[in-house]
């Protein structure tokens, strides 16, 4: 594949479903290397296996972003494979069903967990990789 993103390295969180998996996929097929976290081994395999068949480079890493030392992990093994992460898309996300008044407390900070610090986490991994020379 080659395109517009030519071995451009790609991290993409909440890979293996929705608006992750999309984009994901959009970045293959435009000639990026794609590596995605998310929390389903299997998904991600799918997502993987996906990308490879129609000629793309992905790699996966079953992880929960919010958690720093898998999230750490995982951008340094990109950076060992493929060099500086240069493109990040923090796509996972959890949302909350129903009332105000029926969400706990627990579902909550999940929610502030995977939406904020999720992203901060990812961030702060990636960022260094992405310093110039560009």
């Amino acid at each position: 594949m080659s395109g517009q993103f030519n071995e451009t390295v790609v991290l993409v969180t909440g890979f293996t479903s929705g608006i992750g998996r999309a984009v994901a996929m959009a970045f293959a097929n435009a000639g990026g290397r794609v590596a995605g976290i998310g929390r389903s081994a299997e998904k991600g395999a799918d997502v993987v296996g996906g990308i490879e068949r129609a000629g793309g480079q992905a790699l996966f890493f079953p992880a929960d972003v919010a958690d720093e030392g898998a999230v750490e992990s995982a951008v340094a093994a990109v950076m060992d494979r493929w060099g500086p992460v240069r493109v990040l898309v923090n796509a996972a996300g959890e949302r909350l069903t129903g009332s105000t008044t029926d969400i706990t407390p627990a579902q909550w900070r999940r929610v502030l967990e995977t939406n904020l610090t999720g992203c901060f986490i990812t961030s702060r991994a990636a960022i260094p990789c992405a310093a110039p020379p560009w």
